[in-house]
């Protein structure tokens, strides 16, 4: 918790957009299983222009959500890693899978499954295009 804590506080996310929870990462009560439960949520709407969004990048759209540009098509999944809850905004997309960047934990960005049956899939977003290069996530 205190490395969880650590990490989040001094650093910021490529893209500027705080995690939803940097306010409450100085409570010793709050730990990486609420973190991860509180990126599994998305707003009603949320419309994203990825038109320069590069085929392979990971960038963080909203406090919860983070989407990543394939070779497929667009995937839009939680910000949050379910092992520690690393911040997925600093992860890398490698051979097909989102991975994060403590852990190198793979996850696949179309259905969230990882290799490790002890932990939780990656929540993951349904994506639709309402126009060129803009989609909504829901």
């Amino acid at each position: 918790e205190a490395r969880l804590r650590h990490r989040l506080r001094w650093r910021r996310a490529p893209d500027g957009i705080e995690p939803e929870a940097h306010g409450h990462l100085s409570d010793a009560s709050h730990d990486a299983e609420k973190l991860v439960a509180e990126a599994s949520h998305v707003p009603e709407e949320l419309l994203v222009d990825v038109s320069d969004l590069p085929v392979g990048v990971i960038r963080a759209v909203s406090p919860s959500v983070c989407v990543l540009r394939t070779e497929q098509g667009l995937c839009a999944f939680a910000r949050y890693c379910t092992h520690e809850g690393s911040d997925l905004a600093f992860g890398y997309y490698q051979d097909g899978r989102v991975r994060c960047a403590w852990h190198h934990l793979p996850f696949d960005p179309r259905s969230g499954k990882q290799p490790c049956q002890s932990l939780k899939s990656l929540h993951v977003f349904p994506v639709k295009s309402v126009g060129r290069a803009v989609y909504k996530i829901s």
